[in-house]
C-alpha cells in the first residue's frame, strides 16, 4: 500500500512510513485531469505514478533502465519511457504496473554532424493541427525523441546522435524497423486526426516522409537547411543560398 507521507530531497523520493520505497529520480512531472492528479517520477530502475487523490491507486514499476522522461497514450494505459543520456526505451503498463518490453534506438550512420547538444536546441515552426515533438518537448536528458502515430499503433524513436529512426509496434515493441533519415533529424511531426498522414522526420539536411503503419520510407528531400512548415502545408527551406517553398504533397509524391 502507498502512503501519502513522503519527501523529496536531493533528487531522492522516499516515503517516510515505508522505508522500502525510495526512488533516485531524474525528473518529476505533474499530471492533472478529471480522473486523478498524479506525480510522475522517472528514476533509476524505477517509475512511480503517485496518485495524489488516492495514494492506494499509485503504480510502481521496476525498470531495467535509468528513466529520464516519458509520455503516455490517450487512455493512459501505457507509458513510453526513455533512458537518461542513453538509447534504451521501455514500455510500461500503467493499469497494473508491469514492464511490457524494452529495446533501444540505433546508433551510427553519422559521419559528419552537429554536436548532440546543438541538435537538441533545434526545431522549426510548424502550424497548429500537427503533433509536433522535438527535444524542446522535454527530451533534453535523453538521446531519443519519442512519438506515437495518430492512431497510437506505432512508436517512432528518433536518435539525435545518429542518422537513424527506429519504429516499433506500440503495444509491445515488436516489429522493429530502422530507417536512415540523413544527417541528424531533430523533430517529428504528423498531421493530427489523419491516420493516413505520414510521419515526418525533419533533419538538418533532409526531410523524410514515413508510413505511419509500417515505418517504411515513403520519400525524402534534401536541402541545405529547413526554415518552417507553413500554414499552407509547404516546406520553406534554403538550397544553394536561395530561399524556396515546396508543397508537402509534392514531396510525398517524389
Amino acid at each position: 500500500m502507498f502512503l501519502n507521507i513522503g519527501k523529496l530531497e536531493k533528487r531522492i523520493y522516499s516515503e517516510l512510513t515505508n522505508n522500502e520505497t525510495e526512488i533516485k529520480y531524474n525528473q518529476v512531472q505533474i499530471r492533472r485531469n478529471v480522473r486523478d492528479s498524479s506525480l510522475l517520477f522517472y528514476g533509476r530502475n524505477k517509475f512511480l505514478k503517485f496518485n495524489l487523490f488516492d495514494p492506494t491507486k499509485s503504480v510502481l514499476v521496476d525498470l531495467p533502465i535509468n528513466a529520464a522522461v516519458g509520455f503516455f497514450n490517450r487512455d493512459y494505459s501505457k507509458g513510453y519511457l526513455s533512458e537518461y543520456h542513453g538509447s534504451k526505451i521501455a514500455v510500461v503498463d500503467i493499469t497494473d504496473g508491469h514492464l511490457v518490453a524494452t529495446d533501444k534506438s540505433k546508433l551510427g550512420g553519422l559521419k559528419i554532424g552537429l554536436p548532440p547538444k546543438q541538435v537538441k536546441n533545434l526545431s522549426i515552426p510548424v502550424p497548429s493541427g500537427y503533433t509536433n515533438v522535438s527535444m524542446k518537448n522535454g527530451f533534453q536528458d535523453t538521446e531519443n525523441i519519442l512519438m506515437l502515430d495518430t492512431e497510437e499503433d506505432r512508436l517512432f524513436v528518433l536518435r539525435v546522435s545518429s542518422s537513424y529512426l527506429t519504429s516499433f509496434n506500440a503495444s509491445d515493441l515488436s516489429d522493429k524497423k530502422t530507417i536512415d533519415t540523413g544527417r541528424q533529424s531533430f523533430q517529428l511531426i504528423q498531421k493530427a486526426g489523419d491516420p493516413e498522414a505520414p510521419v515526418i522526420a525533419i533533419g538538418i539536411s533532409q526531410i523524410t516522409f514515413i508510413h505511419p503503419k509500417t515505418g517504411d520510407v515513403i520519400s525524402y528531400f534534401e536541402y541545405d537547411s529547413p526554415q518552417e512548415i507553413t500554414k499552407y502545408q509547404e516546406l520553406s527551406y534554403v538550397k544553394d543560398g536561395e530561399a524556396k517553398l515546396v508543397s508537402l504533397e509534392k514531396l510525398i509524391q517524389l
